[in-house]
């Protein structure tokens, strides 16, 4: 099947290399691509990383458009900080757009339909925002066929905490629960109203479906599922984290670990294991602890192969959040055995015991991984189990197949 002209919006610079969710943007592109001509447009604030945007060149876009409008949010924003007094932030602070409501102006919309056009079959937005910004441009129109990936339910995430207020004040705390509640009407107007809605999970599939009355499709998160290496044969046992650390529910759920589980698990069984912390953009209290107490840290890497190729076991010690954490399917292609929270695991159809070993509280994350350390078989069980179940479930073949059925209902 292919269409002739598709539109792909995205707040994130599609990446096989990027954090997590720049990798489910360009599993989307990916999908894309053999079924027509794609137009990409993406914001400025990618517009840096040059080397990732030739590769979408590469990967045979037709066209990219770089957005340079001020949208409303930051608008807003900035109107409010250059306040004069206190009763201007307040009335400001009132008035300020959300951080999702990426709408352009009435003259920028203009513009970008003029640079862009309109004539596209398909128009696919990764993420609310994007969708959003593509009706403050576009509107509605009858004769695109509009898809919007939600990836997870936001209004859920930013309930949990995990997006903290525009400042911790009770005027802050007030604009929070405000953009709460815009959230929660936007994702369900969005999903009532455009012709197919996705998310990443069954489970968040279910829980929005029922709010707005309609069933949700699924589009999994994929990994690569090709070369493995097998784990180190000696020395300790080393347990890796990965994750973007500006993400909050990843910087809490590792410094819970290290702060709760790693001093403990080091007294009872010293010199047994080591600790890997790989991921994007680490703040300075996570670089600090490299080269203490058997700790290392790997910031920003370029790629994360070889702390999996090290690794003998992955963790997971989420507490936060919705969606599923491509982490965990990550872990489970590279066959290194997951010890997660119920949280970090979620979504993804995994069993305690088959696929992975559930803990959520400090003695069960170490009583888990002292298990693993004794149990070199059990090792291995988890880990081909969780392998089989991850390539039935989580490959780009599989995505692609309900891409292509959603474009085509």
């Amino acid at each position: 099947m292919t269409t002739d002209k598709i539109l792909y919006v995205s707040r994130e610079l599609p990446s096989a290399t990027g954090p997590g969710v720049d990798r489910r943007a360009w599993q989307h592109l990916k999908g894309l691509l053999p079924l027509g001509a794609v137009t990409v447009v993406v914001p400025s604030h990618v517009a840096h990383r040059t080397q990732e945007i030739e590769t979408l060149w590469a990967a045979g876009i037709k066209d990219l458009v770089v957005r340079d409008e001020l949208t409303l949010p930051n608008a807003t924003a900035a109107h409010h900080y250059a306040a004069s007094n206190s009763f201007q932030w307040i009335t400001r602070g009132l008035v300020r757009a959300p951080y999702f409501l990426d709408k352009a102006s009435k003259a920028d919309a203009a513009r970008y339909r003029a640079r862009i056009g309109d004539d596209f079959d398909v128009a696919f937005c990764f993420r609310l925002p994007a969708a959003i910004w593509f009706e403050s441009v576009f509107g509605r129109p009858a004769h695109m066929r509009r898809v919007s990936d939600f990836d997870d339910i936001e209004s859920r995430s930013f309930a949990a905490g995990t997006i903290p207020p525009p400042f911790d004040t009770r005027l802050g705390r007030l604009i929070a629960k405000r953009d709460l509640f815009v959230l929660r009407k936007t994702e369900r107007r969005i999903g009532q109203t455009w012709d197919h809605v996705t998310l990443c999970s069954d489970l968040d599939a279910s829980r929005l479906g029922e709010a707005i009355g309609r069933p949700v499709a699924v589009l999994p998160n994929t990994v690569d599922f090709g070369h493995w290496e097998p784990s180190p044969a000696s020395g300790p046992l080393n347990v890796l984290f990965v994750g973007t650390f500006p993400y909050k529910p990843n910087l809490e759920g590792v410094t819970w670990f290290v702060e709760e589980v790693w001093p403990a698990l080091n007294s009872s069984h010293p010199g047994r294991f080591s600790l890997t912390l790989a991921g994007f953009d680490p703040p300075e209290e996570i670089l600090a602890l490299d080269g203490k107490d058997g700790v290392s840290v790997a910031a920003s890497p370029p790629s994360l192969a070889p702390y999996y190729a090290a690794a003998h076991v992955v963790i997971v010690p989420i507490f936060k959040g919705s969606g599923t954490r491509i982490k965990v399917i990550e872990a489970m292609a590279k066959r290194r055995p997951v010890v997660g929270t119920t949280i970090g695991c979620e979504g993804l159809g995994l069993v305690d015991g088959e696929h992975y070993l559930d803990a959520n509280d400090p003695s069960a994350f170490a009583a888990a991984l002292a298990q693993l350390l004794n149990d070199p078989p059990l090792r291995t069980r988890i880990a081909e189990t969780a392998a089989a179940h991850a390539r039935s479930q989580f490959s780009q073949e599989e995505a692609d197949r309900r891409l292509r059925a959603l474009i085509a209902d």
